[in-house]
């Protein structure tokens, strides 16, 4: 906290006056950040791209865009979430929406015969949401992998561009 206090230049007792608590503090910052991802996945879907280019979008978003500056704060968010009751509420609230968005572009890529109609969307949603996640957790533990790398092995694993 002491941190924060010193990063925002304000005394704790001005902090405490909008946020009652470190885990108020820690919701709110939460709530924006995962507020951020949505505007990004349409971004991203409304490029007309498949998924290897969807997956790619995304990726540079969470390596240099929008999404960058918030990636330890998603990790934050994920690891609070397991102790704190209403930020799992948020962060299911938010995947689950996220989860819509990619599964609606999945149903307009079968449509347009860009992927098979008798895929399974909401699963294939999961596997895409899964593979974000995963590249926040690889970022921030192992090394970095570029979109033009997510699309590539996108694009070879999905035999689609």
């Amino acid at each position: 906290m002491q941190d924060i206090f010193a990063a925002a230049g304000l005394s704790a007792g001005a902090v405490y006056r909008y946020f009652p608590s470190k885990t108020g503090l820690i919701r709110e910052i939460a709530a924006e950040a995962l507020a951020q991802a949505l505007p990004a996945l349409d971004s991203a879907a409304g490029q007309d791209a498949g998924i290897p280019g969807v997956l790619a979008a995304l990726v540079a978003e969470l390596r240099e865009g929008r999404l960058a500056r918030l990636r330890p704060v998603i990790l934050q968010v994920w690891a609070e979430a397991v102790r704190d009751e209403e930020l799992a509420e948020l962060a299911r609230s938010t995947l689950s929406q996220l989860l819509t968005r990619i599964g609606a572009l999945l149903e307009r890529l079968a449509v347009q015969g860009r992927i098979s109609p008798t895929t399974d969307t909401v699963a294939a949603a999961r596997l895409i949401l899964a593979t974000l996640q995963g590249y926040v957790i690889q970022f921030a533990v192992l090394d970095d992998v570029s979109p033009h790398e997510v699309h590539a092995a996108a694009e070879a694993l999905l035999g689609q561009s």
